[in-house]
């Protein structure tokens, strides 16, 4: 029997019309969306089928229409199919789908948080101009040295073994660049974000969105175990998580270590989630010898049973 992990992508993720094809072919979908979208009080319906990319990449745009498609395309899995995960994971805003999906927290609730989220990752950075960018073929221990060289930088995420994300004030990163390239080999690629996420800028969203997570009314297990980004450990009780969670704005994430974690526990089949592609490309680099099925539509979801066999 295969063992499965359901992933679930986060922000940069996005595209205009991710939710589209699911909401024209599955009622399902239909029905999840309209319901998500009649308990808000902005217009997520549209940010998930028809808004263009611009409106879309904003952070608090992104954070609620990312979470709904999944949560929506998760609501089509478990009607069409008998496959269930044994473990579920997400990267940064894929924890907040991971945790809705199985039940730690209310659809609409869980829609609205991250909206909050979202919002205060956007407007907290202290006016400061924030980037982020991806360095390829460069050691993460000589990537980390460069960084405390500075306060305003940071690493934000180890993603696989030849890609480290740092993040913050666009001056800083723009001298830890000029210092890596002395160094390393390293390559360069910009996140398509207007924010530094994971990094020392987002310290004031952090803190109040700490407070916000003290009055969310999550419940006490998931029904199947997450994987921490941060940490890399597997939980169930929402306490545990939760207390990760109220620091996952600022830390780095550990995506290297959730696929470490995956394998040491026998799962040789991961499904990426809609908006899907990113988390898979880094399971085939990394494990080529998984089977990497990613939900890119409706179809997709009628073939997953026969595509894990």
């Amino acid at each position: 029997m295969r063992k499965i992990a359901f992933v679930y992508p986060g922000q940069g993720s996005q595209k205009q019309g991710m939710a589209a094809d699911f909401y024209e072919k599955s009622g399902v979908v239909r029905e999840k969306l309209d319901c998500l979208d009649g308990a808000c009080t902005f217009d997520l319906q549209r940010l998930c089928l028809t808004a263009p990319s611009k409106e879309l990449r904003r952070t608090r745009n992104t954070q609620p229409a990312v979470l709904a498609t999944g949560v929506a395309a998760y609501a089509a899995v478990t009607e069409t199919t008998p496959v269930v995960p044994d473990v579920v994971t997400g990267h940064s805003l894929g924890q907040y789908t991971a945790i809705t999906t199985e039940g730690g927290i209310a659809n609409e609730d869980g829609i609205r948080l991250v909206r909050t989220r979202g919002r205060l990752m956007e407007t907290t950075s202290s006016g400061r101009v924030g980037v982020m960018y991806a360095v390829l073929f460069a050691d993460s221990d000589d990537i980390s040295d460069v960084c405390e060289e500075f306060d305003t930088v940071g690493i934000a995420g180890f993603n696989t073994p030849n890609q480290t994300v740092i993040s913050g004030e666009k001056g800083a990163v723009e001298a830890v660049q000029e210092e890596l390239q002395k160094r390393t080999n390293a390559r360069f690629i910009k996140v398509d974000t207007d924010e530094a996420f994971h990094s020392p800028l987002m310290n004031e969203a952090n803190r109040q969105f700490s407070q916000v997570l003290e009055a969310v009314d999550f419940s006490e297990e998931t029904e199947s175990p997450i994987v921490s980004d941060i940490t890399g450990e597997m939980y169930t009780a929402m306490s545990d998580l939760t207390s990760i969670l109220a620091d996952q704005i600022i830390q780095p994430i550990n995506w290297r270590a959730v696929m470490q974690t995956l394998d040491n526990a026998d799962v040789d089949t991961i499904v990426e989630f809609p908006p899907a592609g990113t988390l898979s490309k880094f399971f085939e680099d990394t494990y080529p010898d998984k089977n990497v099925v990613s939900i890119d539509s409706y179809d997709d979801i009628r073939s997953l049973e026969s595509s894990i066999k």
